[in-house]
C-alpha cells in the first residue's frame, strides 16, 4: 500500500512538473510570436510611412515646376501676344484641361498604383509563399 501511495505522489510531480514545463513553453511560444506580429507590424508601418512621405515630396516637386512653368509660360506669351492677363489666362486653361484629364485617368494614373503598392506592402508574396510552406510541412 505504501508503495502505491508513493508511486501516485511521484507520478503526480512528474505530471506537474511536465504541466509547469509546457506552461512556461506555452508562454514563450505565444510571446515570440507576439514580438514577430509586432515586428512585421512595424516593417509594414515603416514602408506605408516611406511611401506617403515620397509620395508627399514628389508631389510637392510636381506643384513647384507646375507653378514655376506656369508663371514662365505666362510671362512669355504675354510679350508675344501683347498683355499679361492673357498669358495667365491661357495657362489656368491649360491647367483646367490638365486637371480634367487626370480627373478622368485617376483610377489607372493615381488609385490602382497606390492600392497595388499597399497590396504589395500587407500582402507580401514571399511571406505569403514562405507561410505556405511551412503549414505543407508541418
Amino acid at each position: 500500500m505504501q508503495g502505491k501511495l508513493k508511486t501516485k505522489y511521484i507520478m503526480k510531480n512528474h505530471f506537474v512538473a511536465h504541466f509547469q514545463e509546457l506552461k512556461k513553453l506555452g508562454k514563450e511560444y505565444i510571446d515570440l510570436h507576439l514580438s514577430l506580429a509586432k515586428m512585421e507590424s512595424m516593417d509594414r508601418l515603416t514602408k506605408i510611412i516611406v511611401f506617403l512621405l515620397l509620395l508627399f515630396i514628389a508631389i510637392s516637386f510636381f506643384s513647384i515646376i507646375v507653378i514655376l512653368l506656369g508663371i514662365v509660360f505666362a510671362l512669355w506669351f504675354s510679350s508675344v501676344a501683347g498683355t499679361l492677363s492673357q498669358g495667365i489666362l491661357l495657362y489656368v486653361g491649360i491647367l483646367i484641361l490638365l486637371v480634367t484629364i487626370f480627373y478622368i485617368f485617376r483610377e489607372s494614373l493615381f488609385i490602382n498604383p497606390i492600392l497595388r503598392k499597399f497590396n504589395m506592402i500587407f500582402f507580401d508574396e514571399n511571406n505569403i509563399k514562405n507561410q505556405d510552406h511551412e503549414e505543407q510541412d508541418a
